[in-house]
């Protein structure tokens, strides 16, 4: 499917998971509205960073004010355990939650963050 296909869709909420499923290799019924990125879809440090540069270009969104390390791990994914870890150990800081529907969102406001 090509990124023009995906503009195709009729709402907000099916481009997305669309998308989604085209740059995750994943089916899009596997995709819903409170699924979770980090958690739920797997995604963390540079792959996280760059789909959201991506979604950014594809869709017209701007993620300037998106403060990515508040929502993922840096660098390369690591595992929950790690994380877990981590955290305990770090700086205590948990990270927050980004869910499709924080996508959609920004994708009726032209904004995320």
């Amino acid at each position: 499917m090509t990124l023009e296909q995906i503009k195709k869709y009729e709402t907000p909420a099916h481009k997305i998971r669309a998308f989604l499923a085209e740059e995750l290799a994943i089916p899009p019924e596997t995709i819903n509205l409170t699924a979770r990125l980090r958690q739920d879809l797997k995604l963390d440090g540079t792959e996280a960073a760059e789909l959201l540069e991506l979604f950014s270009l594809v869709f017209d969104i701007d993620i300037s004010g998106f403060r990515i390390n508040d929502y993922f791990s840096e660098g390369t994914m690591i595992s929950p355990l790690l994380s877990g870890f981590l955290w305990v150990f770090g700086n205590g800081r948990p990270l927050k939650t980004l869910r499709v529907s924080d996508l959609v969102h920004a994708f009726d406001k032209g904004k995320l963050g």
